[in-house]
């Protein structure tokens, strides 16, 4: 045998480790973890609940906010309603027939739109010290508001004076005033006779009555009467 073909048939022989690279291959591919995530249509369907749970929750608070201040402003119109006519009572209670001289007196005056009066206020001196004194009182209804004035002390006796009014109510309608000059003393409201002025310079109407609708945003108008009792309307019992 030659040389030559003992190289040609000799065939040196590789032993390979491990696994065929396909099957490797094959075997890393099949072991690794799939990759997750949202998808375009669930992103889209998880920001409108979203959107729907923050529009339901707005929607709640702003109901509840609006009720607070519709409450809210009732009450205050309450109250101010409430403060305006027991000032008014007040007023009307402590009125009398002021007789400065006999050329000047301050007699009770009214219609339907205002009324003027003399009655006892109360006042403070420098000092801080309350004291009580006569005034000329002024009630008006102009427009929407109800006006009061006062001339109070020794400026009732200017009789060139003009009162400067204040707002006492305002956002009213329908409002006006009427007055019982029944000699019969009867306290009760729905028993007397009601007029739309008073005329009788020598003495004070038995009673006064105002009537007005106060209206409040957001709700039903407030239509109330105060009727006021006048103490000294009654003369005197022998």
């Amino acid at each position: 045998m030659s040389i030559n073909s003992e190289i040609t048939n000799h065939k040196p022989q590789v032993t390979i480790q491990g696994p065929a690279p396909l099957e490797a291959a094959g075997r890393s591919v099949s072991n690794m973890t799939p990759l997750t995530g949202f998808t375009l249509i669930e992103a889209l369907l998880a920001i409108g609940v979203g959107m729907i749970v923050l529009i339901s929750a707005y929607s709640s608070l702003r109901v509840g906010w609006l009720s607070y201040l519709r409450l809210n402003s009732q009450s205050q119109v309450y109250q101010d309603l409430r403060g305006s006519l027991s000032a008014f009572a007040r007023d009307l209670r402590n009125s009398f027939i002021f007789g400065a001289s006999d050329d000047y007196s301050i007699t009770f005056s009214g219609s339907s739109k205002e009324m003027s009066f003399a009655s006892l206020t109360v006042l403070r001196n420098d000092d801080g010290e309350a004291y009580v004194c006569p005034a000329k009182v002024f009630y008006k209804i102009e427009g929407a508001n109800l006006l009061r004035a006062y001339l109070k002390d020794e400026d009732i006796l200017n009789q060139s004076l003009s009162p400067e009014y204040e707002v006492l109510l305002s956002n009213i309608s329908v409002a006006g005033f009427s007055y019982s000059a029944q000699p019969e003393k009867s306290s009760q409201a729905d028993q007397l006779s009601w007029k739309d002025s008073f005329e009788d310079v020598s003495s004070l109407p038995q009673a006064v009555r105002l009537s007005l609708t106060q209206k409040v945003d957001g709700s039903k108008d407030i239509v109330c009467a105060k009727s006021v009792v006048l103490n000294g309307s009654y003369p005197p019992e022998e």
